[in-house]
């Protein structure tokens, strides 16, 4: 066996026949066996299929040089059963080894099964070349999509059968926020649990693509776009935990008594650097991240020792002359088999620290290789900026606009309205704070808004950070006015948006400014509407 191998994928589950009179077992065993039937052509495979689910070696199997083993070992609980199948790649030939292990364990009372598979490779160790190789791109092999598929007759699950594990997205409705909940806080959930909370096309598609490429690992889920869901949904779930809409979110399993909302990620699939986000999500949950099932079988060896174990109980009840030396033996053997238990555990503990870590390294390189292009654009606009609106101070409220719409071009979009609105108020004096009002429009708010970090009082807090007074809407007399009503709605990329947040300085012309807003949360945006006068609201109708 190859020590230099590197994980590639793994996962552990349990599987129910659907019907009792099917082995959940049989049923694996048969689609490990079709899988390979496809892969080979060697008539040893087509031939023997009760070889191969009993006990087989078969090596230099026709044309690929590939090898199968497998072995079972009977006891009055159940068959347990391992396989181990090893091929060349199929691009670097001897360069690159794969290995597939299979573990199933047999649980016959409940006709239940215990399914562990790990998918690993490595270079050939007798390679003296330094060349390195390229790193295989991350991918869930297809029989593990066979197993989650509901013609395969089983419920797959994992610890219990409340976390069951799908092909397909699962919908939350209406009366199921408490249920996702749950399943989100539990304690006892093993595997990372992604949802999606869009009905947009592109994001339901994306929830259907990360199903199939994160199967066995992962459990999508979409939420329904209900009103009242949202409501619900609020109401039961801790503030941390909330999934904003037209986002997704990775919830791994929640630590022992503290929610640690910063581990458990928001993704927008229209973020520029979104693809490679999602192939560091992918590689991370694929290769790095364990899924095991207490007393699975993990390997041909696993068996082989289980054998040896059988054979040496049943030499010491036959009453054979070497009792003594058998009790010392099975005493080491033990011991052995505690210490190895022990030194797993605490190397899986290690590989755990390791991977956040990982994670971390990871998520911290994507942020700043962000940064890296984000500032390189800036860069470039700003010279551009500087080329065409700088040759000298915006002298107007309308020129300071349209520098700043330059500028800010990527968080900021200024309506018609606005620039006409800014262009009307020519006698304004207050060109110096129109200039860090926007600024700070851009900036401050807009990290506040789409930071992903609680901020609570977000008026109070733009104001302590900038200096400026925020109003997120107007009095009730103007909001219940149907004429103010209908002046502050406008229609930006053909949806519907209404100017009531506002940031205001002053309180008489010409030193007097009023900036109005909408936040544009499926495209993570502000929208300007209007800068200029106060805009009509109940009190100055009553004046005129």
């Amino acid at each position: 066996m190859n020590e230099n191998t590197r994980v590639h994928y793994q996962t552990s589950f349990r599987a129910k026949a659907n019907n009792p009179e099917h082995s959940a077992l049989f049923t694996l065993q048969n689609i490990a066996f079709s899988w390979l039937y496809k892969k080979e052509r060697d008539k040893r495979i087509s031939s023997n299929k009760k070889a191969f689910i009993t006990k087989c070696e078969w090596s230099n199997l026709y044309r690929t040089y590939s090898g199968i083993a497998t072995s079972t070992y009977y006891s009055d609980e159940g068959k347990c059963w391992a396989m181990r199948y090893t091929h060349l790649d199929g691009e670097l030939g001897r360069k690159r080894y794969w290995y597939v292990d299979i573990g199933i364990r047999e649980i016959t009372a409940t006709n239940e099964a215990i399914f562990y598979c790990k998918i690993s490779y490595a270079r050939d160790e007798y390679d003296l070349r330094s060349t390195e190789l390229p790193i295989p791109s991350s991918n869930t092999p297809r029989f593990i999509r066979d197993i989650l598929k509901p013609k395969s007759g089983l419920k797959v699950y994992s610890q219990n059968q409340e976390f069951g594990l799908y092909s397909q997205p699962v919908p939350f409705r209406l009366t199921y926020g408490q249920g996702l909940a749950e399943l989100i806080e539990s304690p006892k959930r093993c595997y990372a649990l992604i949802v999606f909370n869009s009905s947009d096309e592109a994001m339901q598609k994306e929830a259907i693509k990360l199903s199939r490429e994160l199967a066995g690992k992962a459990q999508v889920f979409t939420l329904d776009q209900d009103p009242e869901f949202a409501e619900e949904l609020r109401h039961c779930m801790k503030r941390d935990l909330i999934v904003r809409h037209n986002t997704y979110r990775v919830f791994f399993p929640l630590r022992r008594n503290r929610v640690d909302s910063g581990r458990h990620r928001w993704f927008y699939i229209t973020d520029q650097d979104y693809p490679e986000q999602r192939t560091a999500l992918i590689n991370s949950l694929l290769k790095n991240y364990n899924l095991i099932e207490d007393s699975a079988v993990k390997n041909i060896s696993e068996i082989s020792r289980m054998i040896s174990r059988a054979n040496l109980l049943s030499s010491l009840k036959a009453g054979d002359d070497s009792e003594a030396q058998l009790n010392a033996f099975l005493d080491d053997f033990t011991k052995l088999e505690e210490e190895k238990a022990a030194v797993e555990k605490e190397r899986d503990d290690w590989l755990e620290e390791c991977d956040e870590r990982e994670s971390q390294i990871t998520e911290l390189t994507m942020k700043l290789s962000a940064l890296s292009h984000h500032d390189t654009q800036k860069r470039d606009q700003l010279q551009v900026c500087y080329k065409t609106h700088f040759t000298q101070l915006p002298k107007t409220l309308e020129d300071t606009v349209r520098v700043k719409a330059v500028i800010l071009k990527e968080r900021i979009v200024f309506t018609d309205d606005a620039f006409k609105s800014a262009a009307d108020y020519s006698r304004c004096q207050s060109l110096d704070h129109a200039w860090k009002i926007l600024f700070h429009i851009g900036t401050t708010l807009y990290d506040i808004k789409y930071s992903g970090q609680p901020v609570g009082d977000i008026e109070k807090r733009f104001k302590e950070l900038s200096g400026y007074e925020y109003a997120k809407t107007e009095g009730q007399n103007t909001k219940h006015d149907n004429r103010l009503k209908q002046s502050r709605k406008f229609k930006y990329d053909d949806r519907d948006f209404e100017l009531w947040s506002h940031i205001k300085y002053g309180v008489e012309e010409p030193k007097l400014l009023r900036i109005y807003f909408d936040y544009d949360d499926q495209n993570k945006k502000i929208i300007v509407g209007h800068v200029g006068v106060h805009l009509d609201n109940a009190s100055t109708r009553k004046k005129r």
